[in-house]
């Protein structure tokens, strides 16, 4: 088997698997989504739906925790990972 064969097998596995675990996420935040504010509002307008949406998005992001997140919410776990980043970029200090 030549190498560029082996190679693109292993990238078309790979593609293949990354957009299983994608299709998972979207999965569980299509389900999350319907059963937490479509199933629970009735909308009267497209604007109506559109608020009601975005409030249960900013709910769902900044004051609801995640199991997958070690019970935090997204906007903790990204503060947390943006600290973790500039203290990885800081120098030490020794010369």
């Amino acid at each position: 088997m030549k190498p560029h064969v082996s190679f693109a097998f292993f990238a078309l596995a790979r593609m293949v698997r990354s957009e299983a675990v994608q299709n998972t996420f979207a999965k569980s935040f299509n389900g999350r989504l319907r059963d937490k504010c479509l199933n629970e509002s009735a909308f009267v307008s497209l604007a109506d739906a559109r608020e009601t949406i975005e409030a249960w998005r900013v709910d769902d992001n900044g004051a609801r925790p995640h199991s997958g997140l070690a019970d935090r919410t997204p906007t903790e776990f990204a503060r947390e990972m943006q600290m973790s980043a500039a203290c990885a970029t800081q120098p030490t200090g020794l010369t």
